[in-house]
């Protein structure tokens, strides 16, 4: 019996070395990751001839990772087995193309423009210093939220951020001197525009939201969060171009002049109220403000440029200090072409300002859901066809101030009566001055009240 265990004891403990051999002929490798300037990655201690765990990607600013290499070729972790100690390479692809001028550079191009939400510009970048952001650098990057531009940055190109539709905040260094034409467009989602406020060129005072040019007091450029601070003299041409998330905007008195294209497609307007102060008022300066309901334009105004109310197609009541023909407000060169797609059928109400003289050729014509129009005392002429097919309209009275009234003037005004503050017709009238073809009342004329003292 004791020979038995004697022989038990030694062959588990031959057993037990023979276990214990094995397991220490196993081979190992290391697997170590170079990220090029990456964030560091830990290496790897595997048997030989296993799988590599695919680690984490790496980071590194204005770089997007490109995978892990070895002797150039991409590593396949799913694929490929370790069999000797190695290093994988970290492929990295800059963010944005550069120009080189000496030792300063410009970006000219950014390629991630669909993936990246947050983006930091470093000052240097492959030793030299950031200075510029050239023309549609960043256009259409509709993912980036946020970009943060260093200090060494002096220029900001035309369209620089051109339709980068995600953008929430964009804040300007002091160290930069010029921005182009354009540069934020289609910038739709902005809601703070913040300037250093040692920048000696521009400002945002009063955190107002909105982009000055310090020397002329011009809002350059605006969002839905700005107010324009009582400082600013002129909002500048497309300042506010494709804010469609702006619903009201208070112009202060010291504006003097409205650009082109200043509120271009601000499809959420819904009201506009100009100040008096303002004297001009730009092409297409409120095209496509779809929701707008009423404009209010006082007596200082003396120009406003072709198409500044087109496709304002929700308009239903203007205030006026003086008269264009609607045509040429909305936009039309030639009406009688274009009626069935001008906007101004949905005018419902013309209130025009005291110290108006003249209610040209043409004024108010298709503007057939017209249900009540005041004409003040200042005024003494209306021109051909002015009222022509405002088929809504039933009562207008003619001050006594008016001498001259031309040629069908009311044209197809089928249910108007007009009150006319004098006893008779006067020499400036023309013979056909209420001729309406076919009126309700059975003739070819307006039903005209004469002597008429209000009520």
């Amino acid at each position: 019996m004791k020979g038995i265990k004697v022989f038990l004891f030694i062959f588990a403990f031959v057993f037990c070395f023979m276990i214990s051999g094995c397991s220490n002929n196993k081979e190992y490798v290391t697997v170590t990751f170079d990220s090029q300037g990456g964030s560091n990655i830990e290496s790897q201690r595997i048997e030989k001839g296993s799988k590599i765990s695919k680690p984490d990607d790496p980071t590194r600013d204005c770089y997007g990772f490109d995978g892990w290499y070895f002797d150039d070729e991409e590593w396949s972790f799913v694929g490929y087995v370790a069999t000797e100690n190695m290093t994988l390479t970290a492929k990295w692809n800059p963010f944005f193309e550069t120009d080189k001028n000496g030792n300063e550079l410009s970006i000219i191009k950014f390629y991630n423009r669909n993936s990246i939400e947050e983006l930091i510009i470093p000052s240097i970048f492959n030793e030299c210093s950031i200075t510029s952001i050239g023309d549609s650098a960043f256009s259409g990057c509709s993912s980036l939220k946020s970009i943060t531009i260093p200090n060494s940055v002096t220029s900001i190109g035309n369209y620089a951020f051109y339709n980068c539709s995600s953008l929430t905040s964009i804040t300007i260094p002091d160290s930069v001197t010029s921005i182009g034409d354009n540069a934020f467009i289609g910038c739709s989602s902005l809601e703070s525009i913040v300037v250093d406020e040692n920048n000696k060129i521009y400002d945002s005072r009063n955190n107002c939201n909105a982009l000055i040019e310090t020397s002329t007091n011009t809002l350059i450029f605006g969002c839905k969060n700005t107010i324009i601070p009582n400082s600013v003299t002129s909002i500048g041409d497309k300042a506010f171009i494709g804010c469609s998330s702006l619903k009201s905007i208070t112009i202060p008195d010291s504006v003097t002049s409205i650009g082109n294209d200043a509120f271009y497609n601000c499809s959420s307007l819904t009201s506009i109220t100009i100040p008096d102060g303002v004297t001009s008022i730009g092409n297409d300066a409120f095209i496509g403000c779809s929701s707008i309901t009423s404009i209010t334009i006082l007596n200082s105004v003396t120009s406003i440029k072709f198409g500044a109310f087109k496709d304002c197609i929700s308009l239903e009541s203007m205030t006026l200090s003086f008269i264009y023909s609607v045509g040429y407000l909305f936009g039309y060169e030639d009406i009688y072409k274009q009626q069935s797609k001008m906007p101004i059928a949905t005018l419902k109400e013309i209130i025009i300002l005291d110290g108006c003289t003249e209610i040209p050729t043409n004024a108010f014509h298709f503007c057939e859901s017209l249900t009540s129009i005041t004409i003040p005392n200042s005024v003494t002429s209306i021109g051909k066809c002015a009222f022509g097919s405002c088929r809504s309209l039933t009562s207008i009275t003619i001050p006594s101030s008016v001498t001259s009234i031309e040629e069908n003037a009311f044209y197809e005004c089928s249910s108007l009566t007009i009150y006319c503050e004098a006893s008779s017709k006067l020499e400036g009238w023309d013979e056909n001055w209420s001729y309406c073809w076919k009126h309700s009342n059975g003739t070819d004329n307006c039903t005209v009240v004469w002597d008429y003292k209000g009520n």
